[in-house]
């Protein structure tokens, strides 16, 4: 997508962030629904209890100059999220039976989550948030990605798109990137689906 300007999360961004998360549908409910629940903190302490403990723990991570993901605006106007951070980081996702490393390599980055305002869905910005992820990881030393998307088939292509699938989708990660290596797949998941550069 031409034309998203993407930011990691520094303090200066936090708010933009919030606001992303917390946004407002048109009944008054959350517009970005199950964000401002679980700030994207599931991976990182699935200790902690949804709603504001999870976004006082990211506002610290962040607050700590942090950068625990990137968020994407368009026209000045946050439309996106996307977190990643050096796999090591998401220590629950280390001890996850599903989505727990195969392998002992070094510097890999983690995608866990993908937040898209739902007015911006279907029109390229997760993917351009992915490719933003990608180069990010680079340029702080990581030396590959790890996605643990949704594989979308006919039958489950309407459910993956939607917010119920913030890990992203497989088609979106190879459409994305085109320089994917082998996944692991099992049901509905890729688990490691792996974005070399």
């Amino acid at each position: 997508m031409s034309g998203l300007e993407v930011h990691p999360v520094t303090a200066d961004r936090w708010r933009d962030l919030v606001e992303l998360f917390e946004r407002r549908g048109p009944r008054g409910g959350s517009r970005n629904s199950p964000a401002p629940g679980c700030w994207c903190m599931y991976w990182r302490n699935r200790a902690l209890a949804h709603g504001t403990p999870k976004k006082r723990a990211l506002g610290s991570l962040v607050r700590a100059g942090r950068e625990p993901g990137l968020v994407g605006y368009e026209s000045g106007v946050p439309v996106g999220w996307i977190s990643i951070a050096p796999r090591e980081e998401f220590r629950d996702l280390l001890r996850s039976p599903q989505y727990r490393p195969r392998d002992d390599d070094e510097d890999v980055w983690s995608v866990v989550c993908f937040v898209i305002d739902r007015p911006a869905r279907r029109r390229g910005v997760a993917g351009a948030l992915l490719e933003a992820a990608v180069d990010h990881a680079r340029s702080c030393g990581g030396r590959s990605v790890e996605a643990y998307a949704h594989v979308a088939t006919r039958a489950t292509t309407w459910a993956v798109s939607t917010s119920s699938s913030h890990t992203g989708s497989s088609r979106t990660a190879l459409r994305t990137s085109g320089r994917s290596c082998a996944a692991r797949s099992r049901g509905t998941l890729d688990f490691g689906l792996c974005l070399t550069y």
